[in-house]
């Protein structure tokens, strides 16, 4: 499928010199840049996050998102005593990824402008367990 899709690529990269004067060639080459978004996404997102696992998990976590109060220093120190992930070492921090990098439900919290950056989500579940989740960043990678 990538494959077909990379040949879609270059087919409508060495006919953009030809179409680039014509009227009708916009549609045809927002066609091919829809494309390549679809099998090659530029979005990027940088996220924090708390897992907590077990039989309490949602009323543990709905605790701490009252403590933390969307404050990212907070969210840190949380993280780091609280979560059952190794990133909780450094915060909570996931760095950058992409969409389809991280389980749906995530994904939709990061990757979703409806979710406010800079804003505390959760608790989410996913199979790991619940989350807690703090989108610091999003953008277009060029």
């Amino acid at each position: 499928m990538r494959t077909t899709a990379l040949i879609l690529l270059v087919l409508a990269a060495m006919a953009a010199p030809a179409m680039a004067f014509t009227r009708r060639a916009a549609p045809k080459m927002n066609f091919f840049n829809d494309l390549a978004k679809k099998f090659f996404p530029t979005e990027r997102a940088q996220a924090s996050h708390i897992l907590v696992s077990g039989p309490n998990r949602v009323q543990t976590l709905e605790k701490l998102k009252a403590e933390i109060d969307n404050d990212p220093n907070v969210f840190a120190d949380k993280a780091a005593a609280v979560s059952e992930c190794p990133s909780g070492r450094n915060g909570g921090a996931l760095g950058t990824f992409k969409p389809g990098q991280m389980v749906p439900a995530f994904d939709k919290v990061c990757f979703d402008e409806s979710y406010e950056i800079g804003v505390v989500h959760g608790p989410v579940g996913t199979p790991f367990g619940h989350h807690l989740i703090l989108v610091t960043d999003r953008f277009e990678e060029k």
